[in-house]
């Protein structure tokens, strides 16, 4: 069974992650038996040009920290926030405006739209080996690729996922025609049970297809018990 203070030992120790600045710290034993502080949540980025932001925590997403970000999130194939916990999760979705220059030199105070994936993996059902396997699915992507869930064939260790968009100060969503997005982020919020590929390709949900497998063989099952009703009838 893994544990909330394993996985935040694990990312603190990763180089290849970057801690939040936020001041919001949790205390862990290290290895030696020492008390140390660390984040709850880790960063890394994938190209210069923002292909994929990538967020991995022990708590739900706050988008209004994808608006801070120095990287714009409507440039992302993926905006990806995976999530380790066994407490329910909550997501912030208030954003703040954004204030920008404009051609005359005016400000103008502005939202900005763009689609997160959330993948949410309940620590109870996973060992560290369940763990790193996610995590190295997630060091695998490149500027081709985005993160799909590796435990996805497996129904008591899968991820439930969502995407999620952002609203404003008043918590009112923010409308997609505020600005333009990866055409991919579209794909994704309008396809809230199913996985996307890199191409905008919708992937199979697989707990349907185990579903479908299940009503057919009810069905063939069906078929089988008619027959041999018919055929004892006809044999009297």
């Amino acid at each position: 069974m893994l544990t909330n203070e394993q996985i935040l030992l694990f990312l603190h120790n990763d180089s290849w992650f970057v801690p939040s600045k936020s001041e919001n710290k949790e205390i862990v034993t290290d290895s030696d038996g020492n008390k140390i502080e660390v984040s709850k949540s880790y960063y890394h980025r994938i190209s210069d040009n923002c292909k994929i932001q990538i967020r991995v925590s022990n708590h739900g997403t706050y988008m209004n920290t994808w608006v801070k970000h120095r990287y714009d999130p409507t440039l992302s194939l993926q905006n990806l926030s995976v999530v380790f916990s066994n407490r329910p999760i909550e997501y912030k979705k208030v954003t703040e405006p954004q204030q920008i220059e404009n051609e005359d030199g005016s400000i103008s105070t502005v939202y900005t739209y763009f689609v997160v994936e959330q993948y949410v993996y309940k620590l109870d059902n996973l060992s560290i080996k369940d763990f790193k396997r996610v995590i190295n699915q997630i060091k695998r992507l490149d500027e081709t690729t985005v993160f799909t869930d590796p435990l996805k064939k497996k129904a008591n260790k899968k991820a439930s996922r969502n995407p999620i968009t952002p609203n404003d100060i008043e918590d009112k969503p923010i409308p997609s025609t505020n600005n333009p997005v990866h055409p991919r982020q579209t794909i994704v919020r309008d396809n809230p049970n199913n996985e996307v590929d890199a191409k905008g390709n919708i992937l199979p949900n697989e707990s349907l297809l185990h579903t479908n497998k299940i009503v057919l063989k009810e069905s063939q099952l069906r078929s089988i018990i008619r027959e041999v009703i018919h055929k004892m009838f006809h044999s009297i």
